[in-house]
């Protein structure tokens, strides 16, 4: 069965190129003086934020302080013996 995702090559990793934001959203992370990140699924939901072009440059260089809101549990098969901490360095 061959594949039809237009970016699937074989034998490499298999990322879409990165998407870009929507207006206003660098500008908003660039001016804000808070910003709040989570809670969500760590891998599906919270990461693909990050990948957004620009994103994680921006959050890296804005003066905002920075709160990761944290699930009160872990995800089967997804987290599972992750604790806070090690939630939140994966984000970093």
């Amino acid at each position: 069965m061959e594949n039809s995702c237009p970016h699937y090559a074989p034998g490499r990793k298999n990322f879409p190129p990165s998407p870009p934001p929507v207006d206003g959203l660098i500008d908003a992370i660039c001016t804000a003086d808070l910003i709040a990140i989570g809670p969500g699924s760590l891998y599906s939901s919270v990461m693909p934020n990050l990948l957004v072009d620009g994103v994680a440059q921006s959050l890296c260089e804005t003066r905002a302080r920075k709160v990761m809101v944290a699930n009160l549990m872990t995800q089967p098969g997804e987290t599972d013996g992750m604790d806070c901490l090690d939630h939140a360095r994966t984000g970093l």
